[in-house]
């Protein structure tokens, strides 16, 4: 569901206190509305999962054709309800954050400080590099 759709709906269900709002969709990306709600820990929406791997009317050979001509982000985005990086990403955003992570742990290791050092401290030459 686009988020300008439930943006317009929220105000139609104020007035009804039995009112209520489905939203059926596999993941789009790790953005939006849907998003956000599914991955809130407070959330108060009923969240319901259903990959394509549990439902019996599902072929695991149809699953396995689907799965070798798909790329792999729309296979798991459209059959098994994982929310991947949104189509826009240059990266995947966990891999980035790992990478971070990663890098955080190793200067630690090396008893390094974390915070960038400021420019300008007389270490580096004019090209930026370390004189």
């Amino acid at each position: 569901m686009p988020d300008d759709v439930y943006t317009a709906l929220r105000p139609m269900i104020a007035t009804n206190p039995n009112a209520a709002v489905w939203m059926m969709s596999t993941p789009n990306g790790r953005q939006g509305f849907f998003y956000e709600e599914w991955t809130r820990p407070d959330s108060n929406w009923v969240h319901i999962e259903a990959p394509a791997t549990r439902c019996p009317s599902i072929p695991a050979s149809f699953l396995e054709e689907e799965r070798r001509t798909m790329l792999d982000q729309a296979f798991r985005s459209e059959y098994l309800c994982e929310f991947v990086a949104a189509d826009f990403a240059y990266f995947d955003p966990d891999s980035v954050a790992a990478a971070f992570r990663r890098g955080e742990a190793n200067r630690r290791l090396r008893g390094q400080q974390t915070e960038p050092r400021p420019s300008g401290s007389g270490t580096e030459n004019q090209t930026g590099s370390r004189a």
